[in-house]
């Protein structure tokens, strides 16, 4: 802190560090030296501001703004913990929740600036659901700037979410599946169409599976990395799986188990007829020279098979749904299908397919009434 003299006022000037860590100053004006030739209620301002500065009651940094705070926040607490494409995904909300509020003061963000960015968001026609992982967003960003003293309260706090649409997951029955797998049977899909349909892998962890994570003696297979292209980088790279609870071991029905060894013949074979021009990267799913395949070509040449059958159109990432049903179907208990799909906790699992889970309990009775129903109306 420093007293100035600019022109024919007094200034007493606060110098700080922002937030961020960069260099700042904040002017106060003291009056005209005409009325203060010595400088002394200047000298007095500065003894009053450093008493106050000491007391926290001066925020010297106010113009801190929604869109340099989440900036910042993605940088530091969110980049190093996620996936780039989850980094990818938070980036484009962020911008979304940027075009409306991003230049309002942090500290100066209101529940009900916020609550009108909700409403301008579906009015423009974004989904509930959409809507709802923007505003999760802020939420945890906000959360995250009260610990950091940034903020006094989180005004997300009492927000309540949008109630979200329920999932539109398309899914086979088994008929259809056998269908489809019969069609793929002579194409280059059919091993990623029986690990997701029988085995409820994600399009990224098809394309991650690797030799060195199956046992076929045994039967199991340890899913434990995702391939697919950073949408920063731009490049394929294998990562990950999804969430820690993403990576564990599971059971190969013994159908997969022979297309794996059927598909390991392929790939010796294709190593001694190349020789030291194959691509020996271990990848299950691989081309004949040994480089795997990027998740984006399995989505196009999975629409394409589909197109070539009298189905309904799914995604890739519907056989995951799939096979989620098809448990359900058989008899297992929500717990019994958290596990089998990998998910964190049976809550979710029960959640997220609740929908699928309801036709399913209606079955029994449907199956019943197709039994009895003609019988009884006649009695």
């Amino acid at each position: 802190m420093s007293i100035h003299q600019k022109g024919k006022t007094w200034y007493v000037v606060i110098y700080y560090r922002d937030n961020w860590g960069r260099k700042k100053q904040k002017w106060h004006r003291s009056g005209p030296v005409a009325d203060d030739k010595s400088g002394k209620k200047a000298i007095q301002l500065e003894h009053e501001l450093l008493t106050d500065l000491a007391r926290g009651q001066i925020v010297v940094d106010t113009r801190l703004t929604v869109k340099d705070f989440l900036a910042k926040w993605l940088e530091v607490e969110i980049k190093p913990a996620l996936r780039p494409r989850t980094i990818y995904l938070y980036t484009a909300q962020i911008n979304n929740i940027c075009k409306k509020i991003g230049q309002i003061e942090l500290r100066s963000l209101t529940p009900l600036q916020i609550k009108e960015h909700m409403n301008s968001e579906l009015t423009r026609g974004l989904s509930s659901s959409s809507l709802g992982t923007q505003i999760a967003i802020l939420k945890r960003a906000m959360k995250k700037a009260k610990e950091w003293h940034l903020v006094i309260d989180n005004p997300c706090e009492y927000l309540r979410l949008p109630k979200r649409s329920e999932p539109k997951n398309a899914v086979y029955s088994p008929q259809q599946v056998e269908i489809l797998l019969k069609a793929a049977k002579s194409t280059v899909l059919y091993l990623p169409c029986l690990l997701g349909f029988l085995c409820g892998l994600r399009r990224g962890e098809i394309c991650g599976l690797r030799w060195q994570d199956v046992a076929l003696e045994r039967e199991i297979a340890n899913i434990c990395h995702n391939f697919d292209r950073n949408p920063l980088t731009k490049k394929a790279e294998l990562g990950l799986v999804k969430t820690p609870a993403s990576k564990s071991e599971i059971s190969l029905p013994k159908i997969v188990v022979n297309a794996l060894k059927s598909e390991q013949d392929a790939q010796n074979q294709n190593k001694r007829q190349l020789g030291q021009h194959y691509n020996d990267l271990g990848f299950i799913w691989a081309k004949p020279d040994g480089s795997p395949h990027l998740p984006d070509f399995l989505y196009t040449e999975f629409i394409k098979l589909i197109k070539t059958t009298k189905l309904p159109v799914i995604r890739p990432h519907d056989m995951r749904h799939t096979f989620a049903t098809l448990l359900w179907e058989s008899g297992l208990d929500d717990k019994s299908v958290s596990a089998a799909t990998r998910h964190a906790n049976a809550s979710f699992t029960s959640d997220y397919y609740v929908h699928l889970r309801q036709s399913v309990k209606h079955r029994p009775a449907e199956a019943i009434d197709s039994l009895f129903k003609e019988q009884l109306e006649k009695d």
